[in-house]
């Protein structure tokens, strides 16, 4: 069994295609979204079908969430404001009621998966830091979490009573052990790496690697200075910011 994970899609064709074409390679037998498809980009029509037939599971993020109406935009900043509402106007019926059908969390071969955090999940909490992973722990029983949201890869280990931050890419884990993993963001990151991020998990053989790839973010560039999105959206795809 080999599952793909993959968050925050934020309406980027492009990347989403990069990303699909890369688990097909792979042979992937399930597909697992966590979350944020729409938001920020200007294909939300489009990623959600790609998604609709093709992921196996998947979630509703923030970005999500205010795009349908069930979170005050004004809680977002003004670039991402300017982005949900826009999306909101383009999303069509069909797409709008996948959202509104989407749950918040999801259970996978001993995993718990969900967008921004087990405590709360609809409270869009972020895990960036060892002390609010140990918080976390608390909250779930499985021996792995995924989550998405900050668009940052991150892994934080468990072993006994105290929370490492893992600084690999490719991990044997543990059985010992449990784990918070966050898989970075399809159309969006945020490290510095502007390529696109999925993780690929392997739970028989206890192997989880995220993979980093390459897509032609200068067409979604295009696509999103037609629309007269705010140019810091524009910019910051190009340098994973």
């Amino acid at each position: 069994m080999t599952i793909a994970v993959l968050s925050d899609i934020h309406a980027n064709l492009e990347a989403l295609d990069v990303v699909l074409e890369y688990i097909e390679r792979c042979g992937c037998d399930r597909i697992i979204c966590l979350g944020d498809v729409v938001g920020y980009g200007p294909n939300p029509n489009e990623c959600i079908e790609r998604l609709r037939m093709r992921a196996d599971r998947v979630l509703l993020g923030n970005h999500d969430h205010a795009a349908i109406g069930l979170t005050d935009p004004m809680t977002f900043n003004r670039y991402a404001r300017q982005a949900i509402e826009w999306t909101g106007e383009t999303l069509t019926p069909s797409s709008r009621k996948f959202l509104q059908q989407l749950p918040a969390t999801c259970q996978e071969e001993s995993c718990l998966c969900v967008h921004a955090s087990p405590y709360a999940p609809l409270d869009w909490r972020y895990i960036s830091s060892v002390s609010q992973a140990a918080l976390e722990f608390r909250h779930f029983d499985e021996a792995f979490c995924f989550i998405g949201h900050s668009h940052v890869p991150l892994v934080f280990c468990l072993r006994g009573n105290r929370v490492l931050r893992l600084h690999k890419s490719s991990l044997q884990l543990e059985r010992q052990a449990r784990y918070i993993i966050n898989v970075g963001s399809v159309g969006q990151p945020r490290d510095g790496n502007p390529q696109a991020a999925v993780g690929i998990w392997r739970p028989q053989q206890r192997i989880y690697e995220l993979c980093r790839l390459d897509y032609d973010f200068q067409t979604t560039q295009k696509k999103m200075r037609t629309l007269h999105m705010p140019a810091y959206l524009v910019e910051r795809i190009a340098h994973g910011r």
